[in-house]
């Protein structure tokens, strides 16, 4: 199975806004209800407002979001700052797609690191994928009260 990722504005606009919602509206992840319930209702309405920006994995040979991960911006003008919000797979997609998201987001964070500049770079994880995100250049910078694992992006090992 292979997939394409695209940002949810894009897709909005190359497709519409109401088969953009239908897409949205399709995605089921069991695991993770609270991403699932934002890919749901407030993806969209905070990739209009500019407030995130939401990437989807969609499937090549179907139309259906196999996962997606979600960044905002954190800290102000002079300090910038980013989070990957949201990120989850499908129920019934690859079982390493995570891994390829958390990795594909890595990639989108050193690109905007080439071009302006280096800024820190966080996410908030399930014990599980703590693996994941340091095979992808981040590492552990504690732990929140809700039990999820806050991770940084260490630019230095993405050589």
């Amino acid at each position: 199975m292979s997939y394409v990722l695209v940002r949810l504005g894009d897709h909005a606009v190359l497709r519409g806004t109401e088969a953009t919602r239908f897409l949205l509206h399709n995605f089921r992840c069991r695991g993770d209800r609270e991403a699932e319930y934002f890919l749901h209702l407030r993806a969209l309405p905070a990739e209009t407002a500019n407030e995130s920006r939401t990437y989807l994995a969609l499937d090549t040979d179907k139309d259906r979001a196999l996962g997606f991960f979600t960044v905002t911006a954190e800290g102000d003008a002079r300090r910038p700052a980013y989070a990957i919000a949201y990120l989850a797979q499908a129920d019934d997609a690859p079982a390493d797609l995570e891994r390829r998201l958390i990795r594909s987001a890595t990639e989108l964070f050193s690109r905007l690191a080439d071009v302006s500049g280096r800024c820190p770079v966080s996410a908030a994880c399930a014990e599980r994928l703590i693996g994941s995100y340091e095979n992808a250049g981040f590492v552990r910078a504690g732990r929140e009260q809700n039990g999820r694992y806050r991770m940084a992006l260490a630019f230095r090992s993405l050589a």
